[in-house]
């Protein structure tokens, strides 16, 4: 898969999975614009020397890179992240979102101040740097944008409320701009990557903290984040797990559910067996046929109702 004369965006790129990400594509013959701040695994200390290191490094290994130190979490960072590629290269294909960090604690040790810092690098961050290149390509006619979600976000983890609740919020922005982008050649898809990286390092506890170590190499997720950041990219709003060596879909899904046009809190609560079985799951491709296929179950349980 080549990547000639395409211009991806990666951000965070400078350490872990987004400079596994940048080196994979910049060594596939893309034009890479490596964008880090430079901060602590805990989103303090930024250093723009750390971008332009990383990016030096790759330009000796034949890539062609530029840095960019730019704070995607704010309007302005976001626009001069995407104007840097604009400017050094005449275009952008393709953003892999991989920049953010973690403050780790119990809700009732987090602070709003930490959990807004969640909300702004991995929510507001993703929104403001997908706006930022979806006005350039939709005029192209052409676009992959690659967010980054969480599997602290899609199972749940202790001690990550503000970090879920981020990443979290990436799970409905993928599914709503693959909807808008699909008329527009633009697809949008998210990796939930498992990787050993320094927020990994941070993990309390050291037998699973080995385990990372051991089995989940950041170059093994990289391939995917190429996959759907290439002009061949085979899907639009999916959100995909990745770590190890391993790749799956993961799916949100609905059963047929329990159905009564006249619904007492006793009916609901005596009925939750049918509520939470999984006969008849489905999966939705929009809202629109989420909403389709309720109607036509209440439709059907009401035709059921009138012959009996």
């Amino acid at each position: 898969m080549s990547f000639a004369d395409q211009v991806v965006l990666v951000t965070g790129a400078a350490r872990g999975l987004g400079r596994s990400y940048a080196e994979l594509l910049a060594s596939r013959g893309a034009h890479v614009v490596l964008n880090d701040i430079g901060v602590s695994a805990g989103g303090v200390d930024p250093s723009p020397d750390i971008a332009e290191a990383a990016a030096a490094d790759l330009r000796r290994s034949g890539g062609s890179v530029i840095a960019d130190s730019s704070d995607i979490s704010t309007e302005a960072g976001a626009e001069q992240a995407v104007a840097t590629a604009l400017e050094g290269f005449g275009r952008i294909d393709a953003v892999v979102n991989n920049a953010g960090f973690v403050r780790s604690g119990d809700i009732g040790s987090t602070s709003l101040a930490d959990f807004t810092s969640m909300i702004d690098v991995h929510a507001k961050g993703a929104f403001l740097i997908a706006r930022a290149a979806w006005r350039p390509m939709k005029e192209q006619g052409y676009g992959r944008i690659v967010l980054v979600t969480s599997s602290g976000a899609i199972h749940g983890q202790r001690g990550l409320c503000g970090y879920a609740a981020g990443k979290g919020a990436v799970i409905g922005m993928t599914h709503a701009l693959a909807v808008e982008g699909a008329s527009l050649g633009i697809s949008i898809n998210a990796i939930a990557p498992l990787a050993y990286t320094r927020l990994a390092a941070g993990i309390p506890d050291e037998e699973h903290r080995a385990h990372f170590e051991r089995h989940a190499h950041v170059d093994q997720v990289a391939p995917l984040a190429a996959v759907l950041a290439h002009r061949t990219c085979p899907v639009n709003g999916m959100i995909l797990d990745a770590g190890g060596g391993r790749f799956a879909r993961v799916f949100v899904t609905e059963g047929d559910g329990y159905i009564d046009p006249a619904p007492t809190p006793e009916l609901v609560r005596d009925h939750f067996d049918a509520i939470l079985s999984d006969a008849g799951c489905q999966t939705a491709r929009d809202t629109d046929e989420a909403v389709a296929r309720t109607v036509a179950l209440v439709e059907a349980q009401a035709a059921i109702s009138a012959r009996s």
